[in-house]
């Protein structure tokens, strides 16, 4: 799966083949409605990691496929985001909308940011249809390190319940705003080296998860347990790690960077002082 790994560095985003049946996402839809319902009442709703485990939700989301697959992209990755959440109908996006309609970097990757390597790297599931109007993730698929134009092409993720894919979390992205009556639900999972600080896997909801796990999955324990004895994911995977893992692909071109004269002139200044900086 070099490809997938290049396409993350190089690009910042690929999406996979469907890697999970319409039948097991309508039965973890069913698993999490009681839990969405009773927080219907929030723009954004969460059920943590520990809660998923519990479901047996994130056992099942870790099959062989994404097993290897993420053996290739980082074998020594360890959880740094591992929730499932909801977005209501809004006119604005959920997330840094007060920046520029949303568009913007992961801050806390930036120290450690590396054009040939992808340090941290989401996974997002979608448990609903979404469309344009659904509040589609958008990315920028030029270096983060390269100026801002107008009216840049940029992708919008379109697409059934169960589309998957990964983006590299210091890429430039937003989230759309939500212009439908309908929630919009995913999973989303966010992976680092376990070399870098990481602080979110002492978070409550983890340690919680950690003591769910422990016997019962290696794999899982080793991405949430940072005193894990293993070495890598490779060593826990062992015989049954495999390489036909699915083919990457970048869906076409489907819209324009939307983002503000201000924005633009104030990302690019703030680029080129980090570049002299350097």
């Amino acid at each position: 799966m070099k490809q997938a790994f290049e396409l993350l560095t190089k690009q910042g985003f690929f999406q996979t083949e469907f890697l999970y049946s319409s039948n097991l996402i309508k039965e973890w839809n069913t698993l999490l409605d009681p839990l969405f319902i009773v927080q219907e009442d929030k723009d954004r709703a969460y059920v943590k990691s520990n809660r998923l485990f519990e479901l047996g939700i994130i056992d099942r989301v870790f099959n062989e496929q994404l097993k290897s697959l993420l053996c290739h992209l980082m074998p020594d990755a360890i959880f740094y985001h591992c929730h499932a959440y909801e977005i209501s109908s809004s006119a604005i996006s959920h997330i840094h909308w007060g920046e520029n309609l949303g568009w913007h970097r992961d801050e806390e990757c930036r120290s450690s940011y590396n054009s040939n390597q992808a340090n941290h790297i989401s996974m997002f599931i979608y448990l609903t249809d979404v469309e344009q109007e659904n509040g589609p993730f958008e990315i920028r698929l030029k270096s983060p390190l390269s100026y801002l134009k107008l009216k840049e092409k940029t992708i919008k993720v379109i697409g059934k319940a169960g589309t998957t894919f990964f983006f590299n979390r210091f890429f430039v992205h937003r989230a759309c705003p939500n212009y439908s009556s309908n929630r919009r639900r995913v999973i989303k999972f966010s992976f680092q080296p376990r070399r870098l600080k990481n602080k979110k896997i002492n978070l409550d909801e983890f340690v919680k998860f950690r003591q769910l796990v422990f016997g019962k999955n290696d794999y899982l324990e080793y991405l949430v347990n940072p005193e894990h004895p293993a070495n890598s994911l490779f060593e826990i995977m062992g015989e049954s790690f495999s390489n036909n893992c699915h083919k990457p692909v970048i869906p076409p071109f489907n819209s324009s960077m939307e983002l503000g004269f201000k924005y633009l002139l104030k990302y690019n200044y703030k680029l080129f002082k980090e570049k002299l900086n350097k």
